[in-house]
């Protein structure tokens, strides 16, 4: 990769990395020593490689290491490093806002900044090792502005992604199936806002509020398929305001992640609705509905009986569901991540495995992965945290995303194994 330089593509990109040493950190819990790597990806000068290094030990870089709004980030972490990398989208907490990568000894590898003031969110890897990344203001206003950008590894922007007019394109979550070949594929949310009596949420007058629909686009941005929550789910299903008892200027279903089962059906998580459904990806059928007002499944073995609040519902292996448990409606709230084994059949969801951590909770956003070796990755986002979990629930790595020694939020943390193609982690 060429050095640091300006992509003239609306952001800078910069790869902080050659033959670096490991962070020799002292972490007071564990007092982990984070050993020396092999060489890693050459392109920038050492000194600046260093330079970024030495930084996450209380160091200084220099005023060409690194841009500005990047001097003062730092992720510490503790446990044993691993070949992952982690790819953190930076929102907008410290304009502009970033893609950021790091090892899981704590060093910079890759990062790309925007030159706007808009949220950065939903960042993943493509199979074509491209990053993909959502860009432009999160609201239930109609825009034009938000938009889904995929990036190559070298900083430059590959292509622009949107809802298909007239929806405006929302920031949870994008696919991209069968990619590069005729059968691409882009499937994402788009939303439109509407005058709704309110009645059904027994409240008096009217209020603008948004709702989404399931867009799937060929590869020229032309809707294959729509589906649309206003045609499926009632108001009155809207159990969950992000804001309590705040209505008016928002969406009624909020969906917030977008997955496929193994027959190409969408599982769709609705945080507002606390609920996650299965919509056949033909037919637009709602197959089934797991929480919320019309649940069809009974809960086993979960203390809680279901999910709140929920973020990134994922399909693994076998069918099983990774949930990001937020819990703003348990009693007190807890946050946690749970897997469920359904059956669809008997109409049951058993809980099999859950982690959490003690005292910490995550209101909104979050992510849960889990990698082809059984670790699950965790990301309260809202705290910096990343944790790597055993299935014992044992945490194995962790790491803490600073500014200037404060917490700094994100949105997901992903893990990755290459920054230049795809391997599944």
């Amino acid at each position: 990769m060429p050095p640091l330089v300006g992509d003239g593509a609306g952001g800078r990109w910069g790869t902080p990395s050659t033959t670096v040493r490991r962070v020799h950190c002292p972490i007071a819990p564990r007092g982990t020593r984070l050993e020396n790597p092999s060489t890693i990806r050459r392109g920038l000068v050492a000194a600046i490689a260093l330079a970024v290094a030495a930084s996450w030990c209380g160091g200084s870089t220099g005023a060409t290491s690194l841009p500005a709004p990047l001097t003062d980030l730092e992720f510490r972490v503790q446990g044993v490093p691993t070949d992952d990398l982690v790819l953190i989208d930076l929102i907008a907490a410290k304009s502009p806002g970033a893609l950021v990568v790091f090892d899981t000894s704590g060093n910079l590898r890759w990062y790309k900044l925007f030159d706007e003031p808009n949220a950065v969110v939903e960042a993943s890897q493509l199979p074509s090792g491209n990053f993909l990344a959502y860009v432009g203001p999160v609201s239930d206003v109609p825009s034009s502005a938000g938009r889904y950008v995929e990036i190559a590894p070298s900083g430059a922007v590959v292509r622009t992604l949107r809802a298909a007019p007239p929806l405006s394109t929302d920031p949870h979550d994008a696919l991209v199936t069968d990619e590069g070949t005729p059968q691409e594929r882009i499937h994402l949310f788009g939303y439109d806002v509407r005058t709704v009596d309110l009645a059904p949420l027994g409240r008096s007058g009217t209020a603008s509020v948004a709702g989404h629909s399931i867009q799937r686009l060929l590869a020229t941005g032309e809707p294959e398929f729509t589906w649309s929550a206003w045609d499926h789910i009632g108001l009155d299903e809207w159990i969950d305001p992000v804001v309590p008892g705040v209505y008016a200027g928002s969406d009624f279903d909020h969906p917030n992640s977008l997955a496929m089962d193994a027959s190409g059906n969408y599982v769709v998580s609705f945080r507002n609705l606390d609920s996650v459904l299965l919509v056949d990806s033909h037919s637009g059928e709602v197959l089934w509905r797991l929480g919320g007002k019309r649940n069809e499944f009974t809960f086993l073995d979960d203390p809680l009986n279901g999910f709140s609040g929920q973020h990134d519902v994922r399909v693994l292996p076998g069918g099983h569901l990774l949930v990001f448990d937020n819990g703003s409606l348990h009693q007190p709230p807890t946050t946690r991540v749970v897997e469920y084994a359904l059956d669809v059949t008997a109409r049951t969801a058993r809980l099999v495995w859950q982690f959490s951590r003690p005292g910490v909770f995550n209101a909104i956003t979050g992510s849960a992965v889990r990698d082809s070796g059984g670790m699950t990755w965790v990301g309260y986002s809202l705290h910096g945290i990343v944790d790597r979990v055993a299935p014992d629930g044992s945490i194995a790595w962790e790491g803490s995303l600073t500014r200037a020694g404060r917490p700094t939020p994100f949105y997901r943390a992903v893990p990755i194994r290459s920054l230049d193609r795809y391997l599944p982690p």
